[in-house]
């Protein structure tokens, strides 16, 4: 085999590494999907200043209800209220339900229970936490 012939299947040989990466590049820069987060910094509550969440319950009722039971403790030492908004979220931190409740007056030192039932076909197959909002109104 002369030099000219190596040098040729070489160069063929180059020439179909180059090609085949430029197509694996090619395919690759086509499907780039875009990807994004949600983050929620404070595990799933959300506090102000006179209110502190003391209690988050979830209770699985079947294929389509989720009862929520949320706690608030009045820190301060005066009587506050406040408008409790609660979400259920899926794995991908996407709003299933969201419920809103107001708490009344809570005297300083005193706390709020309440229960709230999510109910929506196939809910539970998509539930996977409860994202609490505490918004004080005084």
């Amino acid at each position: 085999m002369s030099i000219s012939e190596k040098l040729k299947k070489r160069l063929l040989l180059w020439l179909s590494v180059i090609l085949v990466l430029s197509l694996v590049s090619t395919a690759t820069a086509l499907t780039v999907q875009s990807m994004s987060e949600k983050m929620n910094i404070w595990s799933g509550t959300t506090q102000n200043t006179n209110f502190g969440l003391t209690q988050l319950e979830a209770k699985i009722k079947g294929k389509n209800k989720v009862d929520i039971k949320v706690a608030l403790l009045n820190t301060d030492t005066a009587a506050h209220s406040a408008n409790v908004t609660i979400q259920l979220l899926d794995s991908s931190g996407d709003v299933i339900l969201e419920q809103d409740a107001t708490t009344g007056s809570v005297n300083g030192g005193a706390s709020w229970t309440s229960t709230l039932s999510f109910t929506q076909a196939g809910l539970v197959s998509q539930y996977s936490e409860a994202l609490v909002i505490v918004k004080q109104t005084s």
